[in-house]
C-alpha cells in the first residue's frame, strides 16, 4: 500500500524541462500544432521556439504530465538523441519573475532562429554543423583539470598544451553569479549585456582565440552550438573548439560538489538561479558590496534594462540603477523606449537620472560618485575608541591597520560624548614642552595645550566627573566585569552618534575597541529601529564585553559581523542565523561586508582535547559539539534513546578502548559510534550513564600531568558539562560509588557489549543484574536510531562521498604511469587527507590482476602489470561519518575484450539494482535481484553451465550491500529484510571473482570487477551520492587516455626500487 501513495505525491510535484535540438523541420506548421495539442493537454506553461532548423523548449508543469511530453516527442524520429533535462522543483510563487520568465501562460512561436547570434542584419548565422565539438561533464572537467595541472596532452585533446582558454557564453548577469574557475586555466569572461554582442567581441578578440584549444559552456548548451560554430567559420588557426554537452547544468548534475564551478548557474525559468552542495556567494550587491546573488527581486539598469544585483538593504521602491557596463561606457545608450513584459516604459535621459537618484536616499549609498569615470569608493568606518581613550590615541594605535587598509577603507574617529576627570596623559616633547600628570592628591586644574581629554561611551549611573572618587576609578586598572556595570550615558551617546553620522556620514560599517566595542554592539543591535539614522552594513567587535542594560540583554547583532574578543565567548549577543553564517572561508580584511560572523580569541583558548568552535574555527560553527551537528541535535538524540528505554532502565555506554600497536605506541584512536552518536565526545576513558532519572551523566578521566606532557590535554567534568552538556559529570574514580546505586534502582540494564569495560562490568550490582537476565545488548537501539540519517548527518555523508570520489578520480589517473598497488594506496589516502578527511574508512583495496579477486584484499605490495585492472575499494572517515566505492579500471587505458564483457555486466546489474532502490524495497530483495541477473549473465557468456550452478557462490560470495553511516558497515542489528525508509544509506555494490584456478574459460580467469556506490534513499526513489565518479567504460577510456602523468610525483624508477 505504501508504493501507490509514493506515486501519487510524485505525480503531483511540480519541475522544469529543457531541451534543443538543431535539425531541420520539414513541416514547421505541423510541429506547431503538435506542441498546441501536446502542451495544452498536459497544462504546461512556458517558452516554445520553432525555427525553420530546429526547435527550444523550456516548459514547466507536473513532473508526471513533463515525463508524458518527453514520451511524446521522443515517438517522433525528428527528436533521436535529443538531451532533456528534466528537474524537480518548486512552483512559481513570485507572480512576477513567473511573468518575466514566461512561466504564467504557454507561448509558442516560429522564429527566424532559436538564439539570436546577432541582430546586425547584415551578419548570416553561420552553419551549425560547423558546431565546436562536444565533450562530456566527465571530458569537460578532465580537460580543465589536466590542463590547470599543466600537462602535455595529444593533439586532439580538448587540453591540448597549444594553449587553451575557457570562454563564457553567457551574458554578464549571469556570470556574475557563477562561473568556471580552474587553477591555471586562461578565462575569458566577454561581459556582454545580450548574446547577440558574442560575435562583436569575438572579432575584437580574436587574436586571443587564434590558435588556441577553446573550451566553451553556457547553460544549457544551446548558445555554444551557434557561438562556436561562428569562431571555427572564421577558418584557419580557429578549429579546435570545444564544447560543453548539456551545459552547466548537466555538468552540475554529474560533480553535485561544484567541481570546477563556483556559485550558482542563472537559468530562464523562475527558479532563476541553481547551485551545487558549495553553498558559497562569488557575487555582491551592486551599490554596497555586501555578499549577494538573488535575481528575484528583477532589479534592472535605468538604461539598458540588464538585471542588476540590489541587496534587501539597498533595494528602494521607485529607485532607478546603473549596471557596471553602463557606468563603464559613459551613458551605455541613448535614451530610448524600453519594452518590458508588453508595456513600454521610458528610459530617463542621463541628465534625468543624476537627478533622480541626488534626490533620493540611494545616492548617499553609492559606492560610485556621478563621475561615471571614477572607480567606486572606499569603504568608510566609523571608529568607537575604548573607555578613557580619546580619538588622537586611538588613531595612532591603528595606524598600521588604517595603513593596510587604505587601499579599500577609510578610517574616522570620534571623541565620545563623556568626559572624564582630567587624567594627565604625557605627549612626546614637543615645542611646547613636557606634560607632567599631578599627583592624585592635587587639585584637577584644566589640562595644558599638550594633555590630552579622556572619554568614555558610558559610565556608572551615579558618575559626575568631579570628585576625586571618579577619578580613582577612571584611573584604575581596567576591569570589564567591573566596567560591564557602567550603563548610565547611552542614549546620551546614542544620540551623540547619530548626529556623528548625519554630519560627518554616510558609513559602511562601525568598529569598535573595548568598550566602543560594547557600544558598536549595542548600536548594531538597534539596528531596525535606527533604520534611516544609522546603517550600518557590518561591525568590527574588537576585545567587546557584555553589558548589564536589561532592554538589550536579549537582542542580537543582525549583520555581518567579526569578532576579536578578549571576554568570554558567548558574552555577546548573536543571532543562530549569523552564528550559522559561513564566514569561516573567507580570510582578507576586504571580504568583511561578505562574511556573516567571525570570531578571533584574544584569550588563551581552553584545550578539551578535541576541537571546539573556539580553538578552531575553521571546523566547527558555535552550537556545533564536533563539526556539522549541533548540541540541539545531540539533546534530541539522547531525548529519542530515553523513549525507547523501557521505564526505569538505564543505558551505560562506554568509550572506545585505546589499542596499542606496540607496549608505548598507540594506533590513531576512533571512537566508538554508538558513544560518539550519544555524547559527542571523541575521546577515551570515559562512561556515559542515561536514565529517566539521572539523564545524561558522564564519568570523565582525569588528566595526569605526566600524560598531559606527552599525550596533551583531555576533557574532564567541566567539559562533560559545559560541552558535551551532560546533567550531570563525575570523575572516574566516584564511578564504583555513584553507579552501583543506579543499577539498583533499574529494572533494565542496556550496555555497549563492544566497548563494555571492568570498571562497570566488576561492580557487583551489574554482576547481579546479568546472572538475572536483565542485561541487554544497547546497540539494538542506537542503531534503530542511526538507521535514518538527519539532514546533517546526511550533508557530512555528501561531503564524505564527495572527497572519496575526487580522491579516487586523482588516483585513477596515475594509475598507468604508477602502477603499483602501494603507490595507488599511497595516493588515494593522501588526496583523502588533503581534502579534510580525517582517517581512511578501512584499509584501501588495491588489488591488481588476479588479486582484484580477493574481496578484501589488503596487501597492496604488488606491480600491476601491462593489461590488467586494478580493482580499487577506498573509503574515507570526514567528521565521524564514512564513505564506500568501488571502480575497476586498466591503468593502460584500454579494457581487453573478455574485461569489458565482464564489466558491461556488472555495471549493467549495477544499474538495474540502483532502479530498485526506493523506499519499501529492501537490501535482501535487491540482493536476490542482482543474483539473478549475473547467474544469467555468467551463463551466456559461458562461465556458468548452467544458472543453478553452485559454482556461482565462489565466484561472488558478497551482499549486493550493506547500510553506511558512522561506521562502514553501518546499523548491523537492522535486518537486510527491513524495508527501506528516506533517509537511509545503503551501498549497491555487485561484482564478480574469478580466481587463477577457477575452472572455466581461461580468458576469463584472474579477472575481479566490482562496482560499489553510496545510495541516499529518498521520498520518490534515490540519490547516487558517489555519482560523480566515471563508470562507463567510454568515459574510463577517455579519462585515462586523455590524462598525462609524471607532474609532482616520484619518479616510477624509484617506486619500483621501493616495492621490490
Amino acid at each position: 500500500m505504501a508504493e501507490p501513495k509514493a506515486q501519487a505525491q510524485d505525480e503531483g510535484r511540480y519541475g522544469v524541462l529543457l531541451y534543443y535540438k538543431y535539425i531541420e523541420i520539414p513541416d514547421l506548421d505541423e510541429l506547431v500544432a503538435f506542441y498546441e495539442s501536446n502542451c495544452n493537454s498536459l497544462g504546461l506553461l512556458g517558452r516554445v521556439r520553432l525555427s525553420h532548423n530546429g526547435v527550444n523548449v523550456t516548459v514547466g508543469g507536473k513532473l508526471s504530465l513533463l515525463e508524458k511530453h518527453v514520451a511524446a516527442v521522443r515517438s517522433k524520429s525528428l527528436f533521436e538523441g535529443t538531451d532533456f533535462k528534466l528537474a524537480a522543483c518548486d512552483r512559481p510563487l513570485n507572480d512576477k519573475v513567473a511573468e518575466e520568465c514566461g512561466f504564467n501562460a504557454l507561448s509558442i512561436r516560429v522564429v527566424k532562429e532559436l538564439v539570436t547570434l546577432s541582430s546586425h542584419p547584415l551578419l548570416k548565422s553561420p552553419e551549425i554543423s560547423n558546431a565546436g565539438i562536444h565533450l562530456s561533464a566527465v571530458e569537460f572537467h578532465s580537460a580543465l583539470q589536466s590542463a590547470g595541472q599543466g600537462q602535455f596532452l595529444e593533439k586532439d585533446n580538448p587540453a591540448y598544451n597549444g594553449g587553451l582558454v575557457l570562454l563564457d557564453a553567457r551574458n554578464l548577469y549571469e556570470t556574475r553569479i557563477g562561473k568556471f574557475n580552474a587553477p591555471n586555466v586562461e578565462t575569458l569572461d566577454p561581459g556582454i549585456r545580450q548574446y547577440s554582442d558574442l560575435p562583436s567581441w569575438i572579432d575584437d578578440n580574436s587574436e586571443q582565440l587564434k590558435g588556441k584549444r577553446v573550451l566553451m559552456y553556457c547553460t544549457g548548451g544551446i548558445r555554444c552550438e551557434m557561438a562556436s560554430a561562428y569562431i571555427r567559420s572564421k577558418g584557419s588557426g580557429f578549429e579546435n573548439v570545444f564544447q560543453l554537452f548539456g551545459g552547466i547544468q548537466r555538468y552540475l548534475e554529474q560533480f553535485p560538489d561544484g567541481g570546477f564551478f563556483e556559485g550558482k548557474n542563472f537559468v530562464f525559468d523562475h527558479r532563476i538561479a541553481v547551485g551545487s552542495s558549495d553553498e558559497r556567494t562569488i557575487s555582491t550587491c551592486l551599490l554596497c558590496g555586501t555578499s549577494f546573488d538573488d535575481y528575484s527581486s528583477r532589479c534592472r539598469c535605468a538604461y539598458c534594462r540588464m538585471l542588476v544585483l540590489v541587496c534587501d538593504s539597498c533595494r528602494i521602491e521607485g529607485a532607478l540603477y546603473v549596471c557596471e557596463l553602463c557606468l563603464k561606457h559613459g551613458k551605455g545608450v541613448d535614451s530610448v523606449a524600453s519594452n518590458e513584459n508588453g508595456k513600454t516604459q521610458a528610459v530617463a535621459s542621463e541628465v534625468e537620472l543624476k537627478t533622480i537618484l541626488s534626490d533620493t536616499k540611494l545616492s548617499s549609498q553609492l559606492p560610485w560618485s556621478h563621475d561615471h569615470n571614477r572607480s567606486p569608493r572606499k569603504l568608510r568606518i566609523l571608529c568607537l575608541h575604548g573607555f578613557r581613550q580619546n580619538a588622537s590615541s586611538f588613531k595612532g594605535r591603528t595606524a598600521s591597520l588604517a595603513k593596510k587598509l587604505k587601499n579599500i577603507a577609510e578610517l574616522v574617529f570620534v571623541d565620545a560624548p563623556h568626559e572624564l576627570p582630567y587624567i594627565y596623559q604625557p605627549c612626546i616633547t614637543g615645542s611646547h614642552g613636557d606634560c607632567t600628570p599631578p599627583s592624585l592628591h592635587q587639585i584637577h586644574p584644566p589640562p595644558t595645550e599638550n594633555c590630552k581629554k579622556k572619554f568614555a561611551w558610558l559610565v556608572a549611573p551615579d558618575f559626575s566627573g568631579r570628585n576625586g572618587a571618579d577619578w580613582k576609578i577612571a584611573d584604575g586598572p581596567f576591569d570589564p566585569l567591573q566596567y560591564e556595570q557602567q550603563t548610565g550615558g547611552f542614549e546620551v551617546s546614542l544620540a551623540y552618534l547619530k548626529t556623528v553620522v548625519s554630519q560627518e556620514g554616510p558609513f559602511d560599517g562601525i568598529l569598535g575597541f573595548s568598550q566602543g566595542a560594547a557600544m558598536a554592539a549595542l548600536v548594531s543591535a538597534q539596528r531596525e529601529r535606527l533604520k534611516g539614522e544609522m546603517d550600518f552594513r557590518f561591525v568590527i567587535l574588537c576585545s567587546g564585553f557584555a553589558l548589564k542594560l536589561s532592554e538589550f540583554e536579549h537582542q542580537s547583532i543582525n549583520c555581518p559581523s567579526l569578532h576579536i574578543f578578549g571576554s568570554d565567548h558567548d558574552s555577546i549577543c548573536l543571532s543562530n542565523k549569523q552564528q550559522n553564517a559561513d564566514s569561516r572561508k573567507k580570510t582578507a580584511a576586504k571580504n568583511l561586508i561578505q562574511t556573516g560572523y567571525r570570531t578571533y580569541c584574544t584569550k588563551k583558548v581552553v584545550d578539551i582535547g578535541q576541537p571546539t568552535p573556539v580553538s578552531h574555527p575553521q571546523l566547527l560553527r558555535e552550537g556545533e559539539i564536533t563539526p556539522g551537528i549541533t548540541t540541539e541535535e545531540y539533546i534530541s538524540r539522547r531525548k529519542k534513546l530515553l523513549d525507547l528505554l523501557p521505564e526505569k532502565s538505564v543505558a551505560i555506554i562506554a568509550a572506545a578502548p585505546v589499542k596499542m600497536m606496540t607496549d608505548v605506541v598507540p594506533y590513531t584512536f576512533r571512537q566508538d559510534a554508538d558513544y560518539l552518536y550519544i555524547t559527542g565526545c571523541q575521546q577515551p576513558g570515559s562512561v556515559a550513564v542515561l536514565g529517566h532519572e539521572c539523564g545524561l551523566c558522564m564519568f570523565m578521566p582525569e588528566a595526569d600531568p605526566y600524560d598531559v606532557i606527552w599525550q596533551g590535554k583531555i576533557a574532564g567534568v567541566d567539559a562533560a558539562l559545559k560541552t558535551f552538556k551532560a546533567d550531570k559529570a563525575y570523575s572516574m574514580r566516584k564511578l564504583p560509588e555513584i553507579l552501583p546505586e543506579i543499577i539498583r534502582r533499574s529494572s533494565k540494564l542496556f550496555h555497549n557489549e563492544q566497548t563494555a569495560m571492568p570498571t562497570y562490568m566488576h561492580l557487583e550490582p551489574f554482576q547481579k543484574a546479568a546472572k538475572n537476565g536483565i542485561v541487554e545488548n544497547l546497540s539494538t537501539l542506537t542503531h534503530e536510531l542511526r538507521w535514518k540519517k538527519s539532514p546533517a548527518e546526511l550533508k557530512l555523508m555528501r561531503e564524505s562521498a564527495s572527497v572519496a570520489c575526487q580522491a579516487l578520480l586523482q588516483t585513477m589517473f596515475h594509475s598507468k604511469a604508477y602502477p603499483f598497488e602501494g603507490a595507488l594506496s599511497a595516493k588515494v589516502e593522501y588526496e583523502c587527507r588533503m581534502r579534510g578527511a580525517q582517517r581512511m574508512a578501512f584499509n584501501p583495496v588495491v588489488g591488481g590482476g588476479p588479486n582484484a579477486s580477493v574481496i578484501h584484499y589488503s596487501r597492496n605490495d604488488q606491480q600491476i602489470k601491462d593489461g590488467e585492472l586494478v580493482l580499487m575499494d577506498v573509503g574515507c572517515e570526514l567528521h565521524d561519518y564514512v564513505s564506500d566505492l568501488t571502480r575497476t579500471w586498466p591503468p593502460s587505458g584500454s579494457f581487453s575484450s573478455a574485461q569489458e564483457e565482464l564489466y558491461d555486466l556488472i555495471l549493467q546489474t549495477s544499474k538495474e539494482c540502483l532502479k530498485l532502490c526506493k523506499p519499501g524495497a529492501t537490501i535482501q530483495r535487491i540482493h536476490n535481484y542482482s543474483v539473478e541477473m549475473l547467474r544469467k549473465g555468467l551463463k551466456e557468456i559461458g562461465i556458468l553451465k548452467n544458472e543453478g550452478s553452485s559454482s556461482y557462490n565462489q565466484l561472488n560470495p558478497t551482499s549486493i550491500g550493506h547500510y553506511l553511516g558512522m561506521d562502514v558497515h553501518d546499523c548491523s542489528k537492522i535486518s537486510y529484510n527491513r524495508p527501506l525508509e528516506p533517509g537511509v544509506v545503503i551501498t549497491i555494490e555487485p561484482g564478480i571473482y574469478i580466481p587463477s584456478f577457477f575452472d572455466g574459460p581461461e580468458r576469463y580467469q584472474g579477472i575481479g570487477i566490482r562496482i560499489e556506490d553510496e545510495v541516499l534513499i529518498t521520498e520518490t526513489g534515490y540519490e547516487v551520492l558517489t555519482g560523480s565518479m566515471p563508470k562507463e567504460v567510454k568515459h574510463i577510456e577517455s579519462l585515462l587516455n586523455n590524462f598525462c602523468h609524471g607532474i609532482g610525483m616520484e619518479s616510477p624508477n624509484k617506486i619500483r626500487a621501493a616495492s621490490s
